[in-house]
């Protein structure tokens, strides 16, 4: 009976909390099959499909009909041995994107609070975007260093910051190179002058840019020319490369370092060798796929066009502001009755007051679909 209280107590704070938080709720939708273009959904009069303007496989490669294989490893790569195809592959995507060493991550998360937990030690100081995913601000936060976050892209804030500093321990500058949320990017040619002045490591996560932009898909520092301004390069194969996993750039040291140090690489079951045998084909398909970049551009273009936009960022990404949580929810279910799958993005994802829509292009969309979205959305924005 006690073990039965407890539990009563548990769901009566439960609920309470949920009914507090203002029907800003979110839940998980159910979805049978899944495709870049279109996905099958369970609804109780049957299945249904939806036009998918959430995916981030941006270029299409979960559709190649290379078998992703997962035999078991059931071990760290430290306790149960390292397996040479791994280095070598890692090797490869280093020498792509023109670092000295990577080293591949469970996911994507797991790899920015890996860098992030372990590198930057007391006395460090870590200047953060405002907006920075979460796997970034966790990470920092299981470190011992002092950090600061500066507002949205503001460079003469970072500056500023920089010059408070009292000169003891290193400075790690944190950026997305496009922000998840919003679509945006930073302004490259002054954070080059910044780091040229301050001398700080920079660490960019290219998880939106990877596949999207640059000539070889490498991501929005490549189309920048800047890959070099980058010290520490994180992205994941999730998106693009629709895979699973994450991977970390950078110099020789760095790896020697996270291998010994970095909690999430050291306690997790390493990904099966086996899964990375699609990587090397979906990076080729990748660097080649320029028309599928172009299209994305393209798609963009419509939907800027369409709906008067302004000021968005250079990615496939594009946030449409509703403000209100329980509006952006009325907004998302109304197109979702219309056949458009375009997820509401809620507080703490976003700050209260900018909830929104967040659309994802990708190559597979047709321009029949962006122009039969945009008629549905003058119904209801």
């Amino acid at each position: 009976m006690r073990f039965a209280a407890k539990l009563s107590e548990l769901e009566s704070l439960l609920s309470k909390r949920w009914r507090g938080m203002g029907g800003s709720h979110r839940r998980l939708r159910p979805v049978e099959t899944y495709g870049p273009r279109e996905l099958l959904v369970r609804e109780p009069s049957g299945l249904r499909p939806l036009i998918n303007f959430s995916s981030n496989d941006y270029l299409g490669l979960s559709q190649m009909e290379q078998e992703v294989k997962l035999s078991s490893q059931p071990s760290s790569r430290l306790l149960g041995g390292n397996r040479c195809r791994v280095e070598a592959w890692e090797a490869e995507v280093a020498t792509y994107w023109s670092k000295d060493s990577a080293l591949f991550y469970p996911t994507g998360y797991m790899a920015n609070v890996g860098v992030l937990s372990c590198l930057p030690q007391k006395g460090d100081l870590v200047l953060m975007d405002r907006l920075c995913h979460a796997s970034l601000i966790d990470g920092v936060r299981l470190s011992s260093a002092r950090w600061k976050r500066y507002r949205h892209l503001d460079m003469e804030h970072l500056e500023s910051l920089l010059k408070d500093h009292d000169g003891a321990g290193a400075v790690w500058v944190v950026s997305e190179s496009i922000f998840s949320m919003d679509g945006d990017c930073p302004d490259v040619s002054a954070l080059r002058q910044l780091k040229e002045r301050y001398g700080f490591i920079l660490m960019v996560d290219e998880a939106h840019g990877v596949g999207v932009m640059g000539q070889g898909g490498r991501g929005f520092f490549e189309d920048q020319g800047a890959l070099d301004l980058v010290d520490i390069l994180m992205f994941n194969f999730s998106k693009t490369l629709a895979l699973q996993g994450g991977c970390v750039l950078g110099v020789g040291e760095l790896k020697r370092h996270l291998v010994a140090l970095s909690r999430p690489q050291i306690y997790s079951t390493a990904t099966p060798s086996s899964h990375w045998e699609a990587l090397l084909p979906r990076m080729a398909a990748m660097e080649s796929d320029a028309d599928g970049r172009r299209h994305i551009a393209g798609l963009k273009k419509s939907i800027e066009q369409g709906l008067g936009l302004q000021n968005v960022g250079p990615s496939g990404i594009i946030p449409l502001m509703i403000g209100d949580g329980s509006k952006a929810l009325a907004v998302f279910e109304q197109l979702w009755e219309a056949g458009f799958f375009c997820p509401a993005v809620l507080p703490p994802t976003v700050p209260q007051g900018k909830a929104r829509l967040r659309l994802s292009l990708n190559s597979s969309l047709r321009e029949s679909d962006v122009n039969a979205l945009l008629v549905e959305l003058q119904k209801c924005l």
